[in-house]
């Protein structure tokens, strides 16, 4: 999916409270799966 590429590549350039908030919510999307 588009948002791993861009979680990986952009995980350590945008490291703020609503990135954190959107990347919990990519996870609990990868668990569902």
């Amino acid at each position: 999916m588009i948002v791993t590429m861009f979680s990986s590549g952009a995980e350590r350039y945008l490291n703020s409270e609503l990135f954190a908030q959107v990347k919990e919510e990519c996870v609990n999307i990868n668990m569902t799966f």
